[in-house]
């Protein structure tokens, strides 16, 4: 079914004069010898061959896109001369396909109000970005400004962001992403970083130090018009899209055209080669744009050039072996980088000179801006190493982005202190990461943090080379969490005591029961003061596979304590009302889903006389309790229970309902079907504030459209989704609860209850707007 959809979804790009790359594959070949390397270099040069990753050396990977229709010939040619290949991308266009599915189901049809609703976690089209641009201006205008630095062939903006806190011809740093206008990772990246700097320039030491002294310079789009053509027409589009004259062929190679080394090995000097040249240095506008800023700023100390995939950092020379004056020190700041890159992911990368690492690339950036004296001068290749390629999975832009952060590494330089470290690998409480094994090589130890003082100057007193890898293995604030990723049920409750800790004057945290296997039953209380105020309570994850609900719920109680005091209709809300947030529910099943049954919805009470587990907490209310819309049989993932409020997950809730007695709205959040729903579930009489109840809900879901133009139908649960028994809200409503609703969060189908990570900050923000307008 699947696969047919996505034939469907091929024929319609075909319609719209989009390349399609059906059959597509991008093969992996290992050269073993010197002749092998060479018909690889002659296959370098084979019309509608896409070299994905070059040819560099003997045994080292080289990755070639091949057109279906060549496909047969190309094999048979790497079969005869026994070169080794296999295949990274089974059908290219399938992986085209799932992208722009995932762009869709992101559901951005309006644009962002602000930057904070920007969707960082996936791609953007031209327009969004200089729109992203625009928006990070207006809201920074003492901070950040918009340098238009020339125009491309086709006319469109050369934008750079300026960073700067004041002065004129201060020191500064250069940074740009998508000179290659496929590899997309980069322009995310790039976006994701100019909103870092806004953010945490003020609350960062070493980015306020870096700013206080220096201004950052940020091409987001290096390279628009062949931007715009991968969205609109080709994909795999790499090169600029100037004509050439005397040739059908388009583009010029933008990492080709720098001059340095200019028309030397390693660039091609046909036009319908990926690394076309140029008929001279600088002859493509957005290379003589930069080429002229920098001539004309001439202060700039750093210069980076970010693209994508092999995962490497690398420094000049890529025209020449011959080494940089300043190699020494270029080679240990790019080790020392990468480590601290790997910190985070544990991923991976190379590094060295662009001729000895990746392979010989003549005209490129950074040799020129070295040329000129910008003495660190670096290109990064970003993630993968071939699994996708160019197509990375959205999923994959902020773990990309974020790779920077700080384990112990301590490197022995003799065999005394080689034997000291042995020792401390018998030390209690020490967790060895990567053992000890010989002098020069490192040794990764986890110190608890109550040991690190006496372990550091252990390592002092004997001369021992050490340093961080990882400055903190959990987050300890809840600035640090990761609100873009699922999260364990330990990982959520010490989301919740880093919260109160830090706000004990708005936020604290009751327990109102336990499961029926001894979990606490945790309630974070928003409040400013005064006893039994009016109330909002709204509840996540009492279906415990929909995991959207409790990511959703944490991001929220982020949300609250970070608003109040800023957002004028918040604070007015919690100056007058507390509100009480539940967002592990049904811990038991969460817990299970995490451990044993990712697909678990229920409790995971016994129920005796039959082998199967749990009760279904949305039919366990004594509203309509047993009636149609639930089942009888424990082995239903609809099982009502034994009898209403029979579980302790919902017991609990029921009491503290009743003891506070002053709850005027009840918010119980589900995924998945993009519905606001109001009571009743067990019956078609309608509740008697229908009227009420649809106008607000009407009001609610075109509030949480405006964001990225989700679509969600709403009205009573019997009348939009299907009958349902004994559920939460109807049970709520009757206690005299008016405003009584559950949500449906994203999606309508396509990830079901798996929704992509990626979506999870789209998903709470949109909510957000709808949980206020209530």
């Amino acid at each position: 079914m699947m696969r047919g959809l996505l034939v469907f979804a091929t024929l319609f790009v075909a319609a719209l004069c989009k390349d399609t790359f059906v059959g597509d594959k991008v093969l992996r070949i290992i050269p073993k010898n010197e002749a092998q390397l060479s018909l690889l270099k002659e296959m370098e040069e084979m019309p509608e061959m896409d070299i994905w990753r070059g040819v560099t050396g003997v045994g080292i990977p080289v990755d070639i896109r091949v057109p279906f229709h060549q496909l047969s010939s190309v094999k048979i040619h790497l079969q005869k001369h026994d070169i080794e290949h296999s295949t990274m991308i089974e059908d290219l266009q399938v992986l085209l396909d799932e992208e722009q599915q995932e762009m869709e189901s992101s559901a951005r049809f309006a644009q962002p109000r602000n930057t904070d609703s920007f969707d960082y976690a996936n791609y953007h089209t031209l327009d969004e970005i200089y729109r992203f641009q625009d928006m990070l201006v207006a809201e920074n205008p003492s901070l950040v400004s918009k340098i238009v630095i020339g125009q491309s062939y086709q006319g469109r903006a050369l934008n750079v962001l300026k960073f700067s806190t004041g002065g004129t011809n201060r020191p500064a740093i250069w940074i740009d992403t998508g000179i290659h206008s496929r590899e997309w990772v980069t322009q995310a990246s790039g976006t994701w970083f100019a909103k870092k700097i806004v953010t945490d320039y003020g609350r960062d030491p070493a980015l306020t130090a870096i700013l206080d002294k220096m201004d950052i310079f940020l091409e987001i789009v290096t390279n628009p018009d062949g931007f715009y053509y991968t969205h609109n027409s080709n994909r795999m589009w790499r090169k600029t899209r100037k004509p050439n004259p005397g040739s059908s062929c388009v583009g010029v190679d933008p990492n080709r055209n720098w001059d340095a080394g200019f028309g030397g090995p390693g660039a091609s000097s046909s036009p319908c080669s990926e690394t076309y040249r140029g008929p001279k240095a600088h002859s493509e506008s957005e290379v003589k744009a930069i080429v002229d800023f920098v001539k004309a700023h001439a202060n700039i100390k750093a210069f980076i050039s970010i693209h994508s995939y092999s995962q490497m950092l690398l420094y000049p020379y890529g025209y020449t072996s011959t080494p940089v004056k300043d190699q020494a020190e270029l080679h240990n700041l790019a080790k020392k980088a990468i480590t601290d890159l790997a910190s985070l992911y544990g991923t991976y990368y190379r590094y060295g000179s662009i001729i000895n690492t990746i392979y010989q690339a003549s005209g490129g950036t950074i040799d020129w801006t070295y040329n000129q004296g910008i003495k660190y001068s670096y290109t990064f290749e970003l993630r993968d190493t071939g699994r996708y390629g160019f197509i990375l999975p959205a999923n994959q832009i902020l773990p990309t982005a974020r790779e920077t952060d700080k384990v112990l590494r301590i490197i022995p330089k003799n065999e005394a202190q080689l034997s000291l470290l042995k020792e401390m690998e018998e030390m209690p409480e020490m967790d060895i990461w990567r053992g000890v094994t010989g002098v020069g090589i490192p040794v990764d130890i986890r110190v608890p943090f109550h040991q690190l003082s006496s372990v550091k100057i252990h390592l002092q007193e004997h001369d021992i080379e050490h340093s961080t890898m990882i400055e903190d293995l959990q987050p300890r604030n809840t600035d640090s969490f990761d609100y873009a990723n699922y999260h364990t049920l330990d990982e959520i409750y010490r989301f919740q005591d880093m919260l109160v800790a830090e706000n004990p004057s708005l936020v604290s945290k009751i327990v109102i029961g336990q499961s029926y296997q001894g979990r606490a039953l945790n309630v974070l209380k928003f409040s400013t003061g005064g006893t039994n105020r009016p109330a909002i309570w709204i509840d996540t994850g009492i279906h415990s596979r929909e995991w959207v609900t409790q990511a959703s719920g944490t991001w929220f109680a982020k949300k609250i304590v970070t608003d109040y005091g800023r957002d004028p209709a918040l604070t007015a809300i919690l100056d007058k009302m507390d509100i009480f947030l539940e967002i592990v529910t049904n811990p038991d099943g969460f817990y299970y889903t995490h451990n044993s049954n990712r697909m678990w919805r229920k409790t995971r009470k016994p129920t005796p006389g039959s082998s199967c587990v749990g009760v279904d907490p949305n039919r366990n209310w004594d509203a309509g309790f047993g009636e149609p819309g639930a089942s009888s049989s424990p082995c239903s993932e609809t099982y009502r229970g034994p009898t209403a409020h029979s579980e302790t997950e919902v017991k609990s809730i029921v009491d503290f309902v009743k003891a506070h007695g002053n709850i005027k709205a009840f918010l119980s959040i589900h995924s998945y079907s993009q519905m606001l729903l109001y009571p009743y579930g067990y019956t078609s009489s309608p509740a008697k504030d229908q009227a009420d109840l649809h106008n607000l809900a009407k009001k609610a879901v075109s509030e949480l459209a405006s964001l990225y133009g989700t679509y969600y139908t709403y009205g009573s649960v019997i009348n939009t989704i299907y009958q349902a028994s004994g559920i939460t809200i109807d049970w709520t409503y009757k206690q005299g609860i008016k405003y009584s609703y559950t949500f449906e969060l994203r999606d309508t189908g396509r990830y079901g209850f798996i929704l992509p990570a990626n979506q999870i900050l789209p998903t709470a923000r949109e909510t957000w707007l709808a949980l206020m307008a209530i």
